[in-house]
């Protein structure tokens, strides 16, 4: 990291041509100007690359960087975040767009607040036309000292994971196993970043969210969600929610959490596995 870098935006992209020119362009307008646009494509074979270093080429901040074959989805954001170098960090979805005041507003919480680790602004919903779109706000409070009441409010809530897309602080996400090759792994993430820190809101909206096929994995069918995971072997990914559930105990067993903050995550998490315990037993019938 160089110290004297403020932010960077890491965006992990595969055949977002369509998309690309107006998202690069929202981050590039941004209030806040010191920052770098590391763009890391996934072996893309539309016209992305000539895109994305046009731009490149035409503003110093964007470095573009392309994998020589596609690594998977989970395994393309990891390496999006780990080419930059700024203090504070944001993952940037090839078909998003962003309020030209989103890293001004979510810096300025973090410089102020030192136990903030991810400040979350509203995201917006939409399909074409963000000034069409649904404004989605999480029900939970994650800004508080408790750290296993952090975790347990953020696992039994959390829906589309609109809290990913906020901005972090980077030396903290690094202590994390960051995105796991597992399918929905990236809610495990965000639970282990959060024992580590608050979480603020910010009730602006400042991210706009795509929510087409093409954008959202939440539309693609169980075959394509592997493929995009893992393009080499797209066959069936067993035990998912097996993998899932053991993580989460290995999350519990590396975080920064007191002896009685410890035997109380794994209470929950206990708990958390008998209310799963179907769902686990099929996993196990089916294979």
């Amino acid at each position: 990291m160089t110290a004297d870098l403020r932010v960077s935006i890491g965006m992990p992209v595969y055949n977002g041509e369509k998309w690309l020119p107006a998202t690069i362009r929202s981050v590039l307008a941004q209030t806040f100007r010191d920052f770098e646009l590391v763009i890391c494509d996934n072996a893309s074979t539309d016209g992305t690359e000539a895109l994305c270093r046009e731009f490149a080429a035409r503003d110093s901040r964007v470095r573009y960087e392309r994998n020589a074959e596609n690594i998977g989805l989970a395994n393309n954001f990891n390496r999006a975040f780990q080419l930059t170098r700024g203090a504070y960090f944001k993952w940037m979805c090839c078909g998003d767009l962003l309020d030209p005041a989103f890293v001004e507003r979510c810096v300025t919480v973090l410089d102020g607040r030192p136990e903030v680790v991810l400040v979350d602004p509203v995201t917006r919903l939409f399909t074409d036309d963000p000034a069409q779109g649904e404004d989605a706000r999480d029900a939970f409070d994650l800004d508080t000292d408790d750290a296993v009441g952090r975790f347990e409010r953020y696992t039994l809530g959390a829906k589309l994971n609109n809290i990913m897309h906020g901005l972090y602080r980077s030396e903290v996400l690094r202590r994390t196993k960051l995105y796991r090759t597992f399918l929905a792994a990236d809610y495990n993430m965000i639970a282990e970043l959060i024992l580590h820190g608050r979480v603020a809101r910010l009730d602006e909206v400042l991210n706009f969210r795509r929510m087409r096929p093409e954008t959202a994995t939440k539309f693609l069918s169980a075959h394509e969600q592997r493929s995009m995971y893992r393009p080499k072997s797209p066959g069936r990914m067993r035990y998912q929610e097996w993998r899932r559930a053991l993580d989460y105990y290995g999350i519990a067993f590396r975080a920064p959490l007191s002896p009685s903050q410890r035997i109380r995550l794994l209470a929950f998490l206990s708990r958390r596995a008998l209310w799963m315990r179907q769902t686990l037993f099929e996993e196990l019938v089916n294979g």
